[in-house]
């Protein structure tokens, strides 16, 4: 995306008005989908608004309430928004979507260990986001984020902030709600998951929780190091 593009996007866009509620269905395997429904106020609707996304497949698109794909909108770099869709003020913009995970630890990146355990994590940075879901993916279009993740009952899943309530789990499945982050650029977001083991912190900072998660196979030797990390991060974070 050329910087004029992202100008002209960014125009339109009124900061501090951009929220992302977003489910993603995290599967075993290589494959994942999920629906993002995106809340905006746009300060003017002279041309086309873009949303990115290198995905695999977008299975629907509606624009404040009424259904508007059409197969040519989306060059598996970028979504238009047509401008006779949208509204001065604001819109509500929810995507359905197919997707598969990397391999090349950009985007929502799997990893299946030696033990045949599947971890999964994501790297947005810089640009990445966008392989996750659509999202008007550049830093200075902040926004805030509901996730909601479905995944496998004996998987762990880690965000940007910790649930406030315990995952529901349904036989093999378990569903989490994680509270809405602060107002962050696209290449803040984060999730983890997987059967990853926790070392809880102790004699913390300020009561300030902390966790360590690793890969089942490394637990044994993050145990020997968990203490001296704790004690360095302590030490960190009063410095700083």
């Amino acid at each position: 995306m050329t910087e004029q593009l992202a100008t002209r996007r960014a125009n339109q866009l009124k900061f501090g008005k951009l929220f992302y509620e977003l489910h993603l269905n995290l599967n075993r395997g290589p494959k994942y989908n999920g629906t993002v429904i995106a809340r905006f106020t746009l300060q003017h609707v002279d041309e086309d608004l873009f949303i990115d996304f290198s995905g695999t497949d977008i299975v629907e698109v509606s624009i404040n309430g009424k259904s508007s794909y059409e197969k040519g909108l989306w060059n598996k770099l970028f979504l238009i928004l047509p401008k006779e869709k949208l509204v001065r003020g604001p819109n509500v913009v929810r995507i359905t979507f197919n997707n598969e995970y990397v391999r090349n630890g950009n985007g929502l990146h799997s990893f299946t260990d030696t033990d045949g355990k599947q971890y999964l994590y994501s790297q947005c940075e810089p640009y990445y986001c966008r392989m996750i879901f659509p999202n008007f993916d550049q830093p200075d279009c902040k926004a805030y984020l509901d996730l909601s993740l479905t995944y496998p009952a004996e998987w762990v899943t880690i965000s940007n902030e910790n649930p406030t309530t315990a995952p529901v789990t349904n036989a093999d499945t378990s569903f989490v709600k994680f509270p809405r982050t602060k107002r962050i650029s696209s290449y803040l977001f984060a999730i983890c998951a997987g059967p990853f083991k926790e070392i809880r912190g102790r004699n913390l900072y300020r009561d300030i929780p902390q966790s360590l998660y690793c890969r089942e196979s490394l637990y044994v030797h993050l145990q020997k190091w968990s203490d001296f990390i704790f004690e360095v991060t302590n030490e960190s974070m009063e410095f700083l």
